[in-house]
């Protein structure tokens, strides 16, 4: 997950999605983060576990609904020897396990392979076949109206400034080649002005 806020709604808090054994075993197998066995392993250890957590009365592994979970399990890839009892195949299967999912996890965390940002905002291109010419009026038009306005808009009209420097960018690498310099140029000088507007906010004085 990436860091944010919505991932610890996620995980932690009072009735986090994912704040159970349950709702975790089940989101980690939907991603693909275990195997199918490992998923069918986990969800039989956590039955076990609730099974001994969740009653006052007397209870064992040689319990018929216990030993029914311990036989599902599957064999430890760890070790050559047979599990004689069902408390050593759940001990040896549970502790293989732990052992996979920790080299998964720094897997993970070595090859950098966290949560990747997917989504994009689309942005609008220019219309096929617009002349530069065109294009600098509807720039200059812009910001005789930057100029003059104020509040919400003064701000809308900022971010369509912002816009059209991505617009460039993309009309840089579909123009030929002969107007590329003309349109870098457009794009950079956007950019100066995005920067000095940045400039004068940050020096603007604070009320006493």
């Amino acid at each position: 997950m990436l860091p944010n806020q919505a991932a610890d709604d996620l995980l932690e808090g009072f009735n986090a999605p994912l704040g159970t054994l349950s709702s975790r075993i089940k989101a980690a197998w939907a991603l693909g983060l275990i195997t199918t066995d490992q998923y069918e392993d986990l969800e039989r250890m956590r039955k076990i576990r609730n099974a001994f957590s969740h009653t006052w009365k007397p209870i064992s592994f040689s319990d018929q609904h216990i030993t029914a979970h311990i036989k599902a399990i599957n064999y430890s890839n760890g070790d050559d020897a047979y599990p004689e009892t069902a408390t050593i195949k759940l001990r040896t299967a549970l502790s293989f396990l732990l052992v996979e999912l920790q080299v998964a996890a720094d897997r993970v965390v070595k090859a950098r392979r966290g949560a990747r940002l997917i989504g994009a905002r689309l942005v609008s291109g220019v219309p096929e076949g617009e002349e530069i010419e065109s294009i600098r009026n509807r720039l200059a038009a812009l910001e005789d109206e930057i100029l003059n306005s104020t509040g919400e808009k003064h701000l809308f009209l900022l971010m369509m400034r912002g816009r059209w420097v991505e617009r460039l960018r993309i009309l840089e690498g579909s123009v030929p080649i002969s107007l590329r310099e003309e349109v870098s140029e457009l794009r950079e000088e956007l950019m100066r002005k995005m920067a000095a507007t940045g400039a004068r906010k940050s020096h603007k004085p604070r009320p006493e």
